[in-house]
């Protein structure tokens, strides 16, 4: 699941968009870059963007992209980037936007946030099951 909040120039309160989906059998880093890519693919207008995750991978990766692409997506010691498809087009994105990474003030705000959303839209699913 994620988030993205933005303000834009003609508007005085935030617009907020949340996705999810599910994905099998993968980890937490590569769930982070999924979600990466579908937020910054709802960007329309090249803008200004804090991301704000507890993901230190992706923190950490975003900085070697610029390297990664120079070297034909091939880390120092000969092999493949890992999810080498989603980092492409994860830096493809960025490209358009100024990017800024941060971990949250307060990490688990944003996961009680989302946990409280999943909750709502689990609960609203079985309420419309139950008035059918």
């Amino acid at each position: 699941m994620w988030l993205l909040e933005y303000k834009a120039d003609d508007l005085k309160a935030p617009i907020t968009l949340v996705g999810r989906g599910i994905l099998y059998k993968t980890n937490g880093p590569k769930a982070a870059l999924t979600a990466l890519v579908e937020a910054l693919g709802r960007m329309t207008k090249e803008s200004n963007i804090r991301i704000y995750t507890d993901c230190q991978h992706l923190i950490n990766s975003a900085e070697w992209l610029p390297k990664w692409a120079a070297n034909g997506w091939t880390l120092s010691n000969g092999k493949e980037v890992k999810n080498k498809e989603l980092w492409q087009k994860a830096y493809e994105l960025m490209d358009q936007h100024l990017i800024t990474f941060a971990l949250p003030d307060e990490p688990n705000e944003y996961k009680n946030y989302m946990r409280y959303e999943v909750e709502k839209e689990v609960q609203s699913a079985l309420d419309g099951e139950r008035d059918h």
